[in-house]
């Protein structure tokens, strides 16, 4: 087990030698097996945006470029879906949960699972269908086939 005591002053008195870190304010962390850890500017603590990786990245990105809404989160609005012409739900998935609310002033949500291609009904009289497609306003990447 490593051990580590900081003393008054805030002074290192023992550190397992191989984890012995030489700290200084004009330079980067650098550990004793060779790894240097540096950031965009020395001495702060990198922003969530830019520590971000994958779909997060994805979704800082977009919101820079001025998507206020990258994952379609916001209640959607619109006529109701007929059965000759339902409201359409994209999803990448074959099947998606959604949820209808069936009067403008209704305080709960009816919750309905949507399947691939089926039309579906819901209580209030609304159809919904579900398609396949990218349900979000980020590119997703395609995967990678080994």
């Amino acid at each position: 087990a490593a051990s580590l005591r900081v003393l008054a002053k805030g002074k290192l008195s023992t550190m397992q030698p191989a984890l012995r870190a030489i700290i200084t304010r004009t330079s980067p962390m650098v550990l004793s097996r060779g790894i240097s850890v540096t950031s965009t500017r020395l001495g702060r603590i990198p922003t969530d945006a830019e520590q971000a990786t994958g779909l997060e990245r994805k979704e800082y990105e977009a919101m820079a470029a001025g998507i206020e809404d990258p994952f379609n989160m916001k209640p959607q609005r619109g006529p109701p879906g007929t059965k000759d012409k339902p409201t359409e739900v994209l999803s990448i998935y074959e099947d998606r949960i959604i949820g209808c609310v069936c009067e403008p002033d209704a305080t709960s949500i009816v919750w309905r699972k949507l399947k691939l291609n089926e039309l579906t009904r819901c209580d209030c009289g609304h159809y919904f269908i579900l398609k396949k497609g990218n349900p979000i306003n980020i590119p997703l990447d395609e995967p990678a086939h080994h």
